[in-house]
């Protein structure tokens, strides 16, 4: 009897199991942000059909940690496919290369039926976000100070051609300008 009642009440659960079929998180790299850097992430959610995104559950700009900010939410829905467009802003001084973990969210969607409304809650697993640091902390000594600084560019050779035939041409002109101003002041 009892594993005909636990039977009943597996398949009455499977529906609401079957609700969201998988979550996905990708980023463009896991790895090479610096201070100030925004990185965008997608996250997608395959869900049953006739189920939304709760708008009042999705994440709202801010803070997230010490380190980071969610800086923009976007939102699109294709059929049972929600994708979600978040962009994060790292402030992290990094001094090493290390990798830090961005925090998971939970969202909410919900299925509006004749016999009342469905929701299920999705968590959106957290991530790593590897950064970097601007510039080595203790670059290895050398004996001439000197030699940590890099060599002077060299820049385009020009031709003084050009600029001294228009200098000419132009003081020419000036010069004959100022002929005509005295003969008709004289």
């Amino acid at each position: 009897m009892r594993r005909v009642l636990c039977l009943i009440a597996c398949l009455a659960a499977a529906p609401a199991i079957a609700q969201v079929r998988s979550v996905e998180v990708r980023t463009p790299r896991p790895f090479g942000h610096f201070l100030g850097d925004l990185v965008p992430v997608t996250v997608e959610i395959e869900a049953e059909p006739g189920f939304a995104l709760q708008a009042a559950s999705l994440p709202s700009p801010g803070p997230v940690t010490y380190w980071l900010d969610l800086r923009a939410v976007e939102e699109e829905t294709a059929g049972t496919r929600h994708r979600l467009r978040l962009t994060y802003q790292t402030f992290y001084a990094a001094l090493d290369a290390r990798s830090l973990e961005v925090p998971g969210f939970a969202l909410v969607l919900a299925s509006e039926r004749p016999h009342g409304a469905t929701t299920a809650r999705v968590e959106v697993p957290g991530w790593s976000l590897g950064v970097s640091p601007l510039r080595e902390v203790q670059p290895p000594r050398r004996a001439d100070p000197a030699d940590d600084l890099r060599p002077d560019g060299r820049g385009p050779r020009l031709r003084p051609e050009p600029m001294r035939d228009a200098s000419l041409a132009l003081a020419s002109l000036a010069l004959a300008a100022l002929g005509l101003l005295a003969r008709d002041r004289a």
